[in-house]
């Protein structure tokens, strides 16, 4: 599905419940950039936002949506920060993450207001966590590693942990605002609706929201949801939005 004005596509199959199994291949592209460009421009952002840190992270080369395998590279944060002023063909690779607690009909997902001083969509409200993917110390990336960085995410940014619930890859979704290829998880919690308290300063505030009431959510909060969180929001069927699913 490509929601036009958000720039987000998504892949996934037939439904939440349906397999969506990726495959993960390191590959060897090392575009050229104008490394004078990117440290001029690095520290510019870094004057106007003192926490950015450029850590290590994976970045997405190509996805093959038929045999939905993934070519990544390691990179660095700055690479992806510094575009679109300086162009360096980094896309980061991040998982996202739908936290579910209760039974139906209260079944609820959680939905987390981004902090006003967030690179990117800042004071938005999102499904999350979300966080990007660290390269694997041995170079080879799987399934084991992408649960492990989800699990991280959570205990991170909501202090739950999330080990022993239950967890899936349900979609990839490309935000070519931000440059992003998401793995989406869902996440069912044992609890009905687990207490969410976390020193993480990337969220300012967090709220459980029934599916039934995501409509009236949407409706109340134009403007100020993630546009990832639109799509899949309206992917998911939670809310009624143009749109269709991309096998």
């Amino acid at each position: 599905m490509t929601d036009a004005s958000s720039r987000v596509t998504i892949w996934g199959g037939p439904s939440a419940d349906s397999p969506f199994k990726l495959r993960f291949v390191l590959g060897v592209s090392d575009p050229r950039h104008d490394q004078a460009a990117v440290d001029r421009v690095w520290t510019r952002l870094c004057s106007e936002k003192p926490r950015l840190f450029s850590g290590p992270i994976s970045s997405v080369i190509a996805f093959d949506s038929t045999s939905l395998t993934l070519t990544w590279r390691p990179s660095t944060y700055r690479l992806l920060a510094v575009q679109p002023e300086v162009e360096t063909g980094t896309w980061h690779l991040s998982v996202t993450a739908l936290l579910l607690a209760g039974a139906r009909p209260d079944e609820r997902v959680f939905m987390g207001r981004r902090a006003r001083d967030v690179h990117v969509y800042p004071g938005l409200w999102e499904f999350g966590p979300s966080g990007g993917i660290d390269p694997p110390a041995s170079s080879r990336l799987d399934e084991t590693h992408v649960r492990a960085e989800m699990l991280r995410e959570i205990r991170e940014e909501t202090g739950l942990d999330a080990a022993d619930a239950s967890m899936r890859t349900i979609a990839l979704f490309r935000d070519a605002t931000v440059r992003s290829y998401d793995i989406v998880f869902l996440v069912r919690l044992p609890d009905v609706e687990p207490a969410v308290s976390s020193d993480d300063w990337e969220y300012s505030q967090g709220a459980w929201i029934r599916l039934s009431d995501m409509p009236r959510f949407a409706a109340e909060h134009v403007g100020k949801i993630c546009p990832p969180s639109l799509a899949l929001a309206s992917f998911l069927g939670w809310i009624a939005t143009p749109g269709s699913r991309s096998g």
